[in-house]
């Protein structure tokens, strides 16, 4: 499933998650994004990290996400930004249909 860190503590969490052996490289959310997230290929075992609508990701978390996956969200121009919990829900629900919704009440009360 995917993994959600949501922290006052967030590097610290990242870092921990991080090591372990489940953890696959984030993806990160970043107005410096190479690619948008519609484009990209998600997996049950993704993960992703978002900064705050003020500062975006910290650099040091920014060092750890693979350029290939630094995403963006399309914005019209002359806006700042989402809110955060909405590009989330953008992002984790892309993902999730990707994976079929795996997990999902209708999935689990067709078995």
């Amino acid at each position: 499933a995917h993994k959600i860190i949501t922290s006052p503590k967030a590097k610290e969490a990242f870092d921990t998650n991080r090591e372990s052996s489940s953890f696959a490289a984030p993806f990160g959310e970043t107005k410096f994004g190479q690619s948008c997230y519609s484009e990209n290929h998600f997996g049950p075992d993704d993960s992703f990290v978002f900064g705050s609508e003020q500062h975006g990701l910290p650099e040091k978390i920014m060092q750890s996400v693979p350029p290939e996956q630094r995403l963006y969200l399309p914005m019209r121009r002359g806006s700042r930004s989402l809110n955060l919990s909405n590009a989330v829900s953008i992002v984790l629900y892309e993902a999730w249909r990707q994976i079929n919704f795996t997990g999902s009440a209708d999935k689990e009360s067709e078995d």
